[in-house]
C-alpha cells in the first residue's frame, strides 16, 4: 500500500494495525445498516436524516480516534490521515458487493433457488 498510496508501512506495528482494523470494522458494521434496511440497492433508497447524521458522527469520531489516538491500554496508535483514507477507500469499494450478496441470500432463502435446483435436477457433484 505504501507504494501506491504514499503511506508508510504499518505491517510491523501491531498497534497501528489494530487502529486500522478498528476503523474498518466501524465503517463496515455501520454501513451494513444501509444495506439491510433497503429492499433495493442501498445507495438508491435514501435513509432518514437521523440515521445519516448518526452514521456521519459515529464515523467522524471513529476516524479521528484511528488517526490520533495513542492508547496503550487499548493497543491502538494513530495511523494518520493517509492510512485513514486508504481504509475508507477499501471500505467503500467493498461496500457495493454487500447489496449483491443481499439479493443472492434473499433469493436462496425464498425457496425459489431450491425449487429451481430440484426441478432442473441440478446436482452439486
Amino acid at each position: 500500500m505504501h507504494d501506491k498510496f504514499g503511506v508508510k508501512s504499518i505491517r510491523d506495528s501491531e498497534h497501528e494495525m489494530m487502529s486500522a482494523l478498528y476503523l474498518q470494522v466501524s465503517i463496515v458494521s455501520k454501513a451494513l445498516i444501509f444495506v439491510t434496511r433497503s429492499r433495493s440497492w442501498s445507495f438508491v433508497e435514501r435513509p432518514g436524516w437521523l440515521l445519516m447524521i448518526a452514521f456521519a458522527l459515529a464515523q467522524l469520531v471513529a476516524t479521528v480516534l484511528a488517526v490520533y489516538a495513542n492508547w496503550s491500554f487499548a493497543r491502538i496508535k494513530g495511523i494518520g490521515w493517509g492510512w485513514a483514507g486508504v481504509v475508507w477507500l477499501y471500505s467503500i469499494v467493498f461496500y457495493f458487493p454487500l447489496d449483491i450478496m443481499k439479493f443472492a441470500i434473499r433469493y436462496i432463502l425464498s425457496g425459489k433457488a431450491w425449487t429451481n435446483m430440484l426441478e432442473n435436477k441440478v446436482t452439486t457433484t
